[in-house]
């Protein structure tokens, strides 16, 4: 990990970035599902910029510890109804 752990859990919708992502308002995801497994809480995510490279397209599964609240770093999060809650 490049950064330290987030503790943070996450909601349906809430915008995220990842760990090893560059920093930039392209690279952000949204949470589209969450799963309850033995190890915790495993969040499915999707890049809200999905481009035409079929890597952006994907939905990634990660844990809540790489997945981080962009206002860490400064980032401008998208205001769209899949953001409200972030919002706030």
């Amino acid at each position: 990990m490049n950064y330290k752990a987030n503790k943070e859990d996450w909601n349906l919708g809430d915008i995220v970035i990842h760990d090893y992502d560059a920093k930039k308002e392209h690279m952000l995801m949204v949470v589209v599902k969450k799963e309850i497994c033995l190890v915790g809480t495993i969040y499915h995510t999707r890049y809200v910029y999905a481009g035409t490279q079929t890597n952006q397209r994907k939905v990634w599964k990660n844990c809540k510890e790489v997945l981080h609240n962009p206002k860490r770093f400064n980032l401008r999060i998208p205001n769209t109804h899949l953001t409200q809650e972030m919002n706030k």
